[in-house]
């Protein structure tokens, strides 16, 4: 295991605060309210649903639970119209469903010589984001359902951690409290659960996975330390680590596109008793060898990686600044935040890339950077031979968790565009047309903005699904200007009409040898960044 000193891990994070980026942070907190979790939806980042409390004139006198949805940001804040039962603890959102949102309920112990539990609440899903509510399923007094993945192979798929607690009364005034563990599975959004086989002493709903890179794969924290591994859907678990020498490792965050790369939190003891180091390390080749990337003298309680784009790794804990790495954590940058306190949550926002929201001492922020991201166009096959892109962010985080059905998965085939406010001179919008359903067309068509895009729109067999999602440069010719990317497009020149858009010599050869006709260079894109 290679591990660097303590004082170069330290001065890489001081050298990242030297060039930091700068954020804008915005309190969205709903009035008097105090924050438990949040989570907003994959396809439109300004629709927020968070959990917490509510104190009637600021005070802790008689506070009440609430759950609430925003449509705009946080600058306006909704109640839902369906009342639900018991006070809601955490919220999860479907990342493969647009609007799909669930919420997990606390419940309390119970004396298992009283009998059997009685239903005390519920599981309770949302299809419209937070306005109304239908139970999937009666929680018992004692239990916890806690929906923690969506299931990348079944579209209609969920993963949660179940617990059941109970007290048993070894003898006249003596009280064990006894916990059962185990992974459950839902392939119909929640309504019916499989039970995989019993967990490890686990530590409390810590469960990460699956990722569409490991579909069957999770890792799960251990309550005396260490992690454990299951490849096979949480049926069977082993211990995780321990063959690199490392079962100090916490917890494990695998990156959600490439299944060898996982960042974990190791913990080492000091030489003075009872005293610990907490360092961030990166396996690169899963699990084998570890680096470390990170130093802290106080444990970060947060990581998360961008779904999207997933180099960009947040690390977050107690004080006054977040830091955040555009190159898995090789480089860190100190993003400053006003309020001390401890980051209870930190979110991005999948359809406003480089947007995040951030729970802190129970208040709601929301961080806007002083640049965006630039757009990436990535492309995706289905049913083995068809294509089509997405520039938007959202949509492809959606679509990574959602294989299902026709095998959809990314090709690795993607180009860089530009936004329109920095795009080169010369440089026009897209636009994004899908063949109506009538019209028997099963394809996506993104073209650049002029002679061609009009003459789709005068076709009644096409739908304008959007424009000006992204900015790229039109060819000369059959090029493209120096240092610039050329796209070519092929067309299979079947009735069931499909294009595919090509950046790769080598594949465009072999699609020419497929029989796809070369319709030439039809974009002419941003070279990709070294992180990108």
């Amino acid at each position: 295991m290679r591990m660097p000193g303590w004082i170069a891990a330290i001065l890489s994070l001081a050298a990242g605060a030297a060039w930091a980026q700068s954020y804008t942070w915005t309190d969205i907190t709903p009035a008097n309210g105090l924050i438990r979790d949040v989570a907003t939806d994959v396809f439109d980042g300004k629709r927020l649903i968070v959990t917490g409390t509510f104190q009637p004139g600021g005070t802790a006198s008689s506070p009440f639970y609430f759950v609430m949805y925003s449509n705009d940001a946080g600058r306006s804040w909704n109640l839902p119209v369906t009342p639900l039962p018991g006070p809601p603890v955490s919220v999860f959102a479907d990342v493969a469903q647009p609007g799909v949102v669930y919420l997990e309920f606390a419940s309390a112990f119970f004396n298992i010589s009283f009998g059997a539990p009685a239903h005390t609440g519920s599981l309770q899903r949302s299809a419209d984001f937070g306005r109304t509510w239908s139970a999937v399923r009666l929680i018992a007094i004692g239990e916890t359902v806690h929906p923690f993945a969506t299931d990348p192979i079944a579209t209609h798929g969920l993963y949660a951690f179940y617990q059941e607690s109970y007290q048993v009364f070894a003898s006249p005034g003596v009280g064990i409290d006894t916990r059962n563990y185990a992974t459950i599975r839902s392939h119909d959004d929640g309504f019916d659960w499989t039970t995989p086989l019993a967990a490890p002493s686990a530590n409390s709903m810590s469960l990460v996975g699956p990722t569409p890179s490991s579909p069957t794969r999770l890792f799960m924290s251990l309550a005396g330390g260490g992690t454990a591994i299951s490849l096979d859907s949480g049926a069977t678990w082993t211990p995780f680590g321990t063959s690199s020498g490392l079962p100090g490792l916490q917890w494990i965050r695998p990156d959600p596109l490439r299944s060898s790369l996982l960042y974990a939190e190791l913990t080492f003891p000091s030489v003075s008793p009872g005293i610990f180091y907490s360092y961030l390390v990166r396996s690169d080749d899963g699990g084998a060898s570890w680096t470390t990337i990170s130093y802290a003298s106080v444990a970060f309680n947060h990581l998360t990686i961008d779904p999207a784009r997933p180099n960009i790794v947040w690390i977050s804990g107690n004080g006054t600044s977040f830091y955040r790495s555009q190159d898995r954590g090789d480089t860190w940058r100190e993003v400053a935040f006003g309020p001390p306190g401890a980051t209870q949550g930190l979110i991005t926002s999948p359809s406003e890339p480089g947007v995040v929201y951030v729970v802190r001492a129970s208040r709601l922020f929301r961080g806007t950077p002083s640049y965006l991201p630039e757009p990436l166009v990535v492309e995706y096959e289905y049913e083995g031979n068809r294509y089509w892109l997405t520039s938007l962010d959202g949509e492809a985080v959606s679509q990574d968790n959602r294989q299902q059905p026709g095998n959809v998965h990314r090709t690795g085939e993607r180009w860089g565009a530009w936004l329109a406010g920095d795009a080169p001179a010369g440089a026009v919008g897209s636009c994004r047309f899908w063949g109506k359903p009538e019209s028997g067309l099963r394809t996506r068509v993104l073209v650049l903005q002029g002679f061609e895009c009009e003459a789709i729109k005068r076709d009644l067999s096409w739908i304008l699904e959007a424009e000006n999602e992204f900015y790229a440069v039109p060819p000369r010719g059959d090029g493209c200007p120096d240092g610039l990317v050329p796209v070519r497009r092929f067309n299979n020149l079947n009735p069931d009409l499909n294009h595919r858009w090509v950046v790769d010599g080598v594949i465009a050869a072999e699609m020419r040898a497929r029989g796809w006709y070369d319709e030439g260079v039809r974009f002419c894109a941003r070279p990709l960044g070294p992180n990108e």
